[in-house]
């Protein structure tokens, strides 16, 4: 079975007229679908997207526009950044924190910059209402490892 037909199996005929198409297998840990065949690992609807529209330009993602992370529907798809999807996120007020977290994945990004800017660790951390061990631990990467840099607007 190729990962095309393997993708057609769970999700048969076309995509709905309305409403989202949800991958129905178990979602990883962020919410989202998971295709996990023959050597091949991704999220569902990267898969969705590459055998609806075809491949994904190099420095973009897949971003929902139904803020539905199992969706599939080829029409609910628009490339863009990582840094994109963030400001997605932030205006449609579904930033991600993690446990207790006091911050966001943007605060991680602004954090980063601000210190590579210059900002010392102490101002930074008075500003977002952590430790200064905690914005140690954010730029050397020791927390929130999984975080990567886009271009900050």
């Amino acid at each position: 079975m190729t990962l095309e037909e393997y993708f057609r199996w769970h999700m048969p005929g076309d995509p709905p007229v309305v409403g989202c198409w949800e991958w129905p297998l178990k979602p990883e840990g962020f919410g989202y679908g998971q295709i996990n065949y023959g050597g091949y690992h991704a999220r569902a609807h990267v898969l969705s997207y590459r055998l609806h529209h075809g491949e994904i330009p190099a420095g973009l993602i897949v971003r929902h526009t139904c803020d539905n992370p199992i969706c599939v529907h080829p029409n609910h798809f628009e490339l863009g950044t990582r840094m994109d999807n963030m400001n997605d996120m932030r205006e449609r007020g579904r930033e991600s924190r993690r446990g207790q977290a006091k911050l966001t994945v943007v605060d991680v990004l602004e954090i980063r910059k601000a210190v590579s800017s210059g900002v010392f660790h102490h101002i930074l951390a008075e500003r977002y209402g952590v430790s200064r061990r905690a914005v140690g631990h954010i730029v050397r990467r020791s927390t929130w490892k999984d975080v990567r840099e886009e271009v900050m607007p």
